[in-house]
């Protein structure tokens, strides 16, 4: 049995896992490879997926419509074929997360400068969550979504990303960690339509859930990692938070969609953040990820 993320621990022990991180990150992603914004293993295992590419049986019946609302909401979403929808709400959501990493890059310290071991894994994380992106337009692809490129970033949205990172570490720390759980109650619940919308396309289905088991069980570590940085009160304070930035975050990721026609529901979001628990989740996916040492055995 795993503790909450919630549970305590000493400056000692937080200290500690910043070290143990750091090995299991360079271990899972590889070396920074600084000017190419990569990673040496995430590079590889990018080029194992185009090398042995996966395609639908059949495209989209209306490849439009995944066009039309992959940046904004325009149709009716009752009136949209359900994996166009469902493409173009990944598509959205992993847009916003491309477009803050992207512009955190320019703020986060390069390798060769770090100073700590904390500065060190915030720059892997960034780079992390790029590839991430990659792996994302290698999703559209499966769905013979060719071409696709994130769009630039409007120039106000990339200077609040950019001053993001320069938030008071207390402040940031608690965002993150939310924003790390929210992210992946989403991905979760993404996962849990596969099985009933791709039912004719087993192919595609099972080469998109393993891109997104590569990305949760990155995604997995960092909720630790997040919520490693917090001392004592932000723990006390951070589910406290979760409700408000759960409306913020998924009004940006999902745009003008009508609660109702959204993958999940703010409440159900709100719900499933804060009954966050490692128990529950796949075995294969919770082995390849890194869980605090006080989260790890004796009881909830």
């Amino acid at each position: 049995m795993h503790r909450s993320i919630f549970s305590p621990c000493g400056t000692a022990e937080r200290k500690a896992n910043f070290e143990e991180y750091w090995t299991h990150l360079t271990a899972r992603s590889g070396e920074l490879l600084e000017e190419e914004r990569d990673l040496t293993k995430k590079k590889a295992r990018l080029a194992h997926y185009r090398e042995n590419p996966v395609r639908s049986r059949r495209p989209l019946p209306d490849p439009g419509a995944f066009h039309r609302n992959s940046a904004r909401l325009t149709d009716d979403p009752a009136a949209v074929e359900p994996v166009a929808l469902l493409l173009a709400n990944i598509f959205r959501f992993a847009y916003h997360e491309w477009s803050a990493v992207s512009e955190g890059w320019v703020s986060t310290v390069p390798l060769a400068k770090a100073r700590t071991v904390q500065e060190r894994i915030t720059r892997l994380h960034c780079c992390e969550e790029i590839c991430h992106g990659r792996l994302f337009l290698e999703m559209m692809r499966t769905f013979r979504l060719e071409g696709l490129e994130w769009p630039p970033v409007d120039p106000a949205t990339a200077r609040a990303y950019r001053v993001i990172p320069r938030l008071p570490e207390a402040l940031l720390s608690q965002a993150a960690l939310i924003a790390e759980l929210l992210g992946v109650v989403f991905y979760r619940h993404v996962d849990s339509l596969f099985d009933d919308l791709l039912q004719e396309e087993p192919e595609a289905r099972d080469r998109v859930r393993e891109l997104l088991d590569d990305i949760m069980a990155d995604e997995l570590s960092h909720i630790g990692l997040r919520r490693n940085f917090l001392g004592p009160v932000g723990v006390r304070l951070t589910p406290r938070l979760v409700a408000p930035l759960c409306g913020w975050f998924f009004g940006e990721m999902l745009g003008n969609m009508p609660e109702g026609r959204r993958p999940m529901d703010n409440a159900v979001m709100v719900e499933e953040a804060l009954a966050f628990h490692y128990e529950g989740l796949r075995p294969a996916l919770l082995e390849r990820a890194w869980v605090p040492s006080y989260c790890r055995g004796g009881g909830a």
